[in-house]
């Protein structure tokens, strides 16, 4: 009976622990989250609860460890969308957002990117969403002044080398979607 009591006991411990660590997690990951929608409204202009739904619509909830890179509000303000860059860990994934009457809808993620160099791909995440760097610098995105997304990936392919090549896709609006336009290695 002892024992048995004794095993009760450390499995009611273990879930409690247990419990407690997700709750701890969860609650770490929704402050985060929540100061970085303050700083992501501060920057742009736009309203947290806006940049908090506009996370929610590409997918990063509350409580997932990923977090906001970029957010480009203005350059694609005139089709009532926006471009949320999403991080994780020295990769990015886009996310093209519209606006509705009264929400943000993802309208375009980058679903495909051209295989030129493989090895700026993570494979472990689904593969052609992720665009990750293996350089200092991690790759970026951003929107130009005439709708079009422009992503750079630095990529170190000597670490003796002072500067770094730079991968550079552009994708253009066609009227439906965001479709590859140019491609240059450096």
């Amino acid at each position: 009976m002892c024992k048995r009591l004794r095993y009760i006991v450390f499995w009611a411990w273990v879930c409690v622990t247990f419990a407690q660590t997700t709750s701890d997690s969860d609650n770490f990951w929704k402050q985060k989250h929540s100061r970085e929608d303050y700083s992501w409204s501060l920057k742009t202009g736009v309203p947290a609860s806006d940049v908090r739904e506009m996370r929610i619509a590409a997918g990063i909830s509350d409580v997932t460890p990923n977090s906001v890179a970029n957010i480009e509000v203005e350059p694609l303000k005139q089709r009532k969308q926006v471009l949320l860059v999403q991080s994780n860990g020295g990769c990015i994934r886009l996310h093209v957002l519209e606006r509705t009457s009264d929400h943000f809808a993802e309208l375009w993620t980058n679903s495909e990117i051209p295989r030129q160099n493989p090895s700026i791909f993570d494979e472990r995440k689904a593969p052609g969403q992720w665009i990750c760097g293996h350089a200092p610098r991690g790759p970026s995105a951003h929107a130009t002044e005439d709708g079009q997304i422009i992503v750079e990936v630095p990529v170190l392919l000597d670490i003796s080398q002072r500067s770094l090549p730079v991968y550079t896709y552009k994708y253009a609006w066609n009227g439906r979607t965001y479709s590859l336009l140019d491609e240059r290695p450096w």
